[in-house]
Formats: C-alpha cells, structure tokens, sequence
C-alpha cells in the first residue's frame, strides 16, 4: 500500500501537471479517440506514480484530477492536444 503523501495546494497543482505531462503521449497515440481511464490508469499503476495523495490510480480519480485540472476528462485532454493551434491574426486589408 502506497505511503500517504501530504502536499501544499502548490505542489499538488505541480504534481498534476507532471502527471497530465506523462499521459498526454498515451492519449494522443491514437488518432480515433482517446483510450479508456482504466487503460491510463493501470499505465499510471505500473509506472509506480501515485496520486498526489499518495494513492494508487483508479478511474474516478484520474477522472476528477483532470476536472480540477480544468479538463474534461480524457476526451478534453485528447482534443485541447490534438487541436489545431488558432490563427489569431488580425485582418489585413489590402489596398
């Protein structure tokens, strides 16, 4: 059983980060769409990384940390990933 893990709102903030960084190759793997939570989670698992809590992974919490992440869910992190980048020029006009 992993070992409990106490952390500031900052570093759970930066630990989640490290772990959306570790997920978004998995995700984007496949151009259909984006792999099941119990696929990523037992990925995560095997990996050995742990929540921020110090927890293994399980589908509701990969779930919620992305939400809180600002993503909605697997399917926002495949489509914010894999998302063509805006053009945000202005207008020019020709004269």
């Amino acid at each position: 059983m992993p070992q409990r893990v106490f952390m500031d709102r900052y570093t759970q903030r930066q630990h989640n980060n490290s772990i959306i960084h570790l997920i978004k190759p998995v995700v984007t793997t496949n151009r259909l769409r984006p792999p099941s939570y119990k696929f990523v989670c037992e990925y995560l698992n095997i990996l050995g990384v742990t929540t921020s809590r110090g927890n293994y992974w399980t589908e509701k919490r990969l779930f919620r940390m992305l939400q809180r992440m600002g993503y909605s869910g697997l399917h926002g992190l495949y489509h914010k990933q894999s998302a063509s980048p805006k053009n945000n020029k202005s207008r020019v006009s020709s004269l």
